[in-house]
This record gives structure tokens, C-alpha cells and sequence, in this order.
């Protein structure tokens, strides 16, 4: 999972789907689209992010910019949920489940 696409563009890896555009969870929050209205628009909403985290449904997560991460301590929920900072590029980190 990638808060900002631009992180994981040109590479293999492949974002987590209805992440592809990092607008996706404002746009669902501030339309007050229902889940199955997001869905059908591809697009992951804010409870949806948090669910993937809590349930590992994600293995690595780069955190960093992007509007998905919008003022939400997003690093504490992914250290709680037991991902672990493994490496830091420029102004993302990276995060991976712990051992």
C-alpha cells in the first residue's frame, strides 16, 4: 500500500486496489459516497485503508505524502497494528509487519 502512487510508479510492485489515485479516500469522505458507490468507482475509502492495515491484508506500506494520508496518525495505527519502519527514502518510510 502506497499513500501516494507516485511511490510505487514504474516499478513491479502493484498498488493496493482502489488506492491507485491518492485522492480516492478524500473524495470518498468529503462526497459521502456509500461503500458500494466507492466500490463501483474503484476508489478505497479511510475505513477501508484501515481495515487492510489491521488485518494484513498489505505486507510493505510507504508512508509518507500523499492526500490519502489527510492530518490521520496514520504511523501510529500502522506501529499498533504491528508494522515496523524497516527503511527511510527521502520523505517516505517504508513499514513491514514485525517478527
Amino acid at each position: 500500500m502506497a499513500f501516494w502512487p507516485g511511490y510505487i510508479y514504474e516499478s513491479d510492485v502493484r498498488q493496493i486496489p482502489g488506492l491507485e489515485n491518492d485522492f480516492a479516500p478524500s473524495a470518498v469522505f468529503n462526497t459521502h459516497l456509500s461503500a458500494a458507490r466507492a466500490a463501483e468507482y474503484h476508489m478505497l475509502s479511510t475505513p477501508e485503508m484501515f481495515e487492510a492495515i489491521r488485518s494484513h491484508k498489505v505486507r510493505l506500506i510507504i508512508f509518507g505524502r500523499g492526500n490519502a494520508n489527510r492530518g490521520i496518525r496514520w504511523r501510529r495505527f500502522m506501529l499498533a497494528a504491528g508494522y515496523r519502519p524497516i527503511e527511510r527514502v527521502r520523505d517516505a518510510t517504508l513499514f513491514a509487519l514485525g517478527e
